[in-house]
């Protein structure tokens, strides 16, 4: 895992059930995922 003060610090404050809505948001938003390791 990355270590980042500003962030670990926002992250700890979040509930098991706020990491929960967090996750089911982002699986809920559509998109493609690209491969641009090609791409110049």
């Amino acid at each position: 895992a990355r270590v980042n003060v500003i962030m670990n610090g926002q992250a700890a404050l979040l509930k098991d059930q706020d990491i929960d809505n967090v996750a089911a948001w982002f699986s809920a938003q559509n998109g493609q995922i690209r491969d641009l390791r090609d791409v110049k």
